[in-house]
């Protein structure tokens, strides 16, 4: 089963001890920000915009108005994000051969979306969070 983990910060060693893998096979592949915290192959997405994005940041992170601003702009984390996985021919690859794509973190949720949507395969699995994607890692095992 090839499985694509979505995790823009890059935390997965937990995940992957959860679903049983060790991260050495090349069915598994990690799509983050920075590089991932365990030895597993990986595609690096750089958003752009970091400079702008870090300054309005700050300046809306000081109330609760300005955070859902911030969401809703076009400088959102997980707008950004979507936007360079659209643009990474390396991205589209992995999800192309994907069984089973697994979003990890709320800010890879619309690159998971539109992943799903646009390029894997019909019989691929997207899902959010660990629970899911354990849940079919084994059903799959006990065939």
């Amino acid at each position: 089963m090839k499985i694509v983990l979505i995790a823009p910060s890059g935390s997965v060693a937990l995940t992957l001890n959860q679903l049983g893998a060790d991260g050495t096979s090349d069915d598994i592949t990690v799509v983050s920000r920075a590089a991932p915290d365990a030895d597993v192959r990986s595609v690096l997405l750089a958003p752009s915009f970091a400079g702008v994005t870090a300054r309005m940041e700050s300046w809306t992170s000081t109330s609760a108005l300005g955070r859902n601003v911030q969401r809703l702009s076009p400088f959102d984390a997980g707008h950004r994000f979507a936007g360079a996985a659209r643009r990474s021919r390396e991205f589209r690859t992995c999800i192309e051969r994907a069984d089973l794509i697994a979003v990890l973190e709320r800010d890879g949720i619309l690159t998971g979306w539109q992943a799903a949507r646009r390029w894997a395969p019909s019989h691929a699995r997207a899902v959010y969070g660990v629970a899911p994607a354990q849940a079919i890692v084994t059903a799959a095992n006990a065939d």
